[in-house]
């Protein structure tokens, strides 16, 4: 992933990994992950598919762990996170995908309060109306 990406991605992904939290969000906190995702460069499509895609994968089998961590990660943690995995490459990612799967339905869940947000922010920037990123 080139560096201009991952810097880009970089507060979108600590922002969403607060989905796989082993804990209820709040109200602001999901207002606080809109804010965030709403002054990215990405469009709402987009947003979904590093939702899905990249994080899931990733931090999905935190919400299956019978003690799964309940504190946000911090920025530098993520990098670090999400670095490793993009080190261990996509067949290793797609097997992951398959074991989180089970934690789908909740991300989508918390994604499902986000989205209302996501796209008043999204008509105020035009970022539906242009496609976004």
């Amino acid at each position: 992933m080139r560096d201009s990406c991952f810097d880009d991605r970089l507060p979108v992904w600590t922002a969403l990994s607060g989905l796989f939290l082993d804990t209820e969000l709040s109200l602001s906190d999901i207002v606080r992950i809109a804010d965030v995702l709403t002054a990215s460069p990405y469009d709402i499509d987009t947003l979904e598919r590093i939702l899905l895609g990249e994080l899931l994968p990733v931090f999905g089998p935190n919400l299956l762990s019978i003690a799964g961590e309940w504190q946000p990660w911090d920025e530098i943690e993520v990098g670090r996170i999400m670095k490793k995995a993009a080190a261990r490459g996509k067949l290793r990612s797609r097997i992951a995908i398959l074991f989180a799967m089970p934690a789908k339905r909740a991300v989508l869940s918390e994604w499902n309060r986000l989205l209302p947000l996501l796209e008043r922010g999204a008509e105020k920037s035009g970022k539906l109306e242009a496609g976004g990123a």
